[in-house]
């Protein structure tokens, strides 16, 4: 009974060590890869273009904003306090309004990217497959998406040029 315990527990030992060495793991940038893509310069021409439309708007804003504080400084003194607190409430709801034209910007600026760029992942995802099925990787890591736990890497481990091969990009 010990003996085929002791052969069993052996098997299963040697059968995770073997299993353990046939592993194998690659890794690629996928914000270098989507670059190699025709498409890449369209998408950030455009996000570019959306950019510098809610920047301007957001200028305009900030503009009026500073005319507003210097023409309540300039006549603040000759205002009645009621009036002046009716003034500071005006410039503190812009500020507000700025600030949150800002953050919404930012987040519709986010959902066009990803809008964007959905169907470009979509292909990488399918080439992620087709590269792990023909080159018999176990596990593949997208560095973008979490190097900051990555300790060390082997650079030979490196797929980013099997996946523009495999997506025919240049």
């Amino acid at each position: 009974m010990k003996q085929t315990l002791f052969i069993v527990i052996l098997a299963l030992g040697l059968s995770s060590m073997a299993s353990a060495q046939q592993e194998k793991i690659g890794f690629f940038s996928s914000s270098q890869l989507v670059s190699f893509f025709p498409e890449a310069k369209t998408i950030q021409a455009e996000i570019e273009k959306i950019s510098t439309e809610k920047q301007a708007i957001g200028t305009t804003l900030e503009n009026e904003l500073k005319s507003k504080l210097k023409k309540f400084e300039e006549e603040k003194a000759s205002m009645a306090t009621i009036l002046q607190e009716t003034r500071i409430e005006e410039i503190r709801n812009l500020e507000t309004k700025i600030q949150t034209y800002y953050a919404n910007a930012r987040k519709e600026i986010d959902n066009k990217r990803q809008e964007l760029l959905k169907p470009v992942f979509t292909k990488i995802n399918d080439g992620i497959k087709q590269v792990a099925k023909k080159h018999k990787f176990t596990a593949i890591i997208d560095l973008d998406s979490g190097r900051q736990f990555l300790l060390y890497i082997d650079e030979s481990r490196d797929i980013l040029e099997l996946m523009k091969t495999e997506l025919g990009l240049e």
